[in-house]
């Protein structure tokens, strides 16, 4: 089981996109939560963009080891590439020690401003702050060692080692997460964090009735650079938001005015009309009866 701050995931701090366009370095949302008019701009470096993709699995190991570790009050964790490549499910090979490598560059480099959304548990308040995910990055290898970093050390931001130190975090299955690849398993995630009451975040709703275009938001998804006529590409047309599941329900892109009903067991999963779940990607089982439909349409 890994254990991830609700913030994150719930205001959509990294896009669920495995890739983006190169020009795509900054980002401003508006929406509420909990009531509360928000709003999140996130501003990358030219070189890394903003974070996304492989982004959403290095952050959540980055809190979980944070957590392993007796939750500093300074916010420090040291690791291992490997360790870190494990708690990703990633195999230890040279391109995915460069590929993690600059997950962690691109998280560090990058600066965003929360308005009014962010929830600091501890105080029982709503918080405007400005931060990067990681605060501090740091790489050390012995002189004699020439196969790259041998340790690592981050320091994570006080907001967010805050709210983890006094319990502010939601469980993510281990399981799941190897079963589902990406982006289904970022998507999840941040279906699975709005299930949550983000001030009393122990509770958690069975039923999840939202906007298309607010779960595009939270998703990170650069709808307005994506052309909705090619349903097959990654970053997918808000109007009609993918969710992890086969696209074959191509009614998903008929309006962002409609809403999406997702009805979702214990464990997470979703079905789609018709009670079969969709192969490896939604096995997580044990659900009686499910769907995802727009309203107006039939089951």
């Amino acid at each position: 089981m890994l254990r991830e701050d609700l913030n994150v995931t719930q205001l959509g701090l990294i896009s669920i996109q495995r890739k983006i366009a190169d020009d795509y370095t900054s980002w401003k949302v508006a929406f509420e939560r909990a009531g509360i008019e928000s709003e999140v701009e996130c501003n990358g470096a030219q070189k890394y963009g903003v974070p996304h993709g492989i982004d959403n699995d290095s952050y959540l190991a980055l809190q979980e080891l944070y957590i392993e570790q007796g939750c500093a009050e300074d916010g420090r964790v040291a690791f291992t590439m490997y360790r870190l490549l494990q708690l990703c499910g990633l195999e230890d090979s040279c391109a995915n020690r460069r590929m993690m490598r600059e997950s962690l560059e691109r998280l560090s480099a990058t600066q965003y401003w929360i308005s009014g959304a962010w929830r600091s548990h501890e105080n029982d308040d709503w918080v405007t702050v400005g931060f990067r995910l990681i605060e501090k990055l740091a790489f050390t290898r012995s002189r004699r060692d020439s196969g790259g970093a041998q340790a690592i050390a981050v320091s994570l931001p006080a907001e967010l080692t805050r709210n983890i130190r006094n319990g502010y975090f939601k469980p993510v299955s281990t399981t799941l997460m190897r079963q589902l690849g990406q982006p289904a398993r970022a998507a999840y995630r941040v279906i699975d964090s709005l299930r949550h009451d983000p001030v009393q975040h122990h509770l958690k709703t069975g039923t999840l009735q939202l906007p298309l275009m607010d779960l595009a938001q939270r998703c990170g998804i650069a709808a307005a650079r994506q052309d909705p006529a090619d349903p097959g590409a990654d970053s997918h047309h808000a109007a009609g938001v993918w969710v992890p599941a086969r696209r074959a329900d191509h009614r998903a892109w008929e309006g962002p005015d409609r809403e999406l009903h997702l009805w979702l067991d214990g464990a997470g999963t979703q079905r789609r009309a018709g009670g079969a779940a969709d192969g490896a990607e939604s096995a997580a089982g044990g659900c009686q009866e499910g769907r995802a439909r727009l309203p107006g349409k039939g089951p």
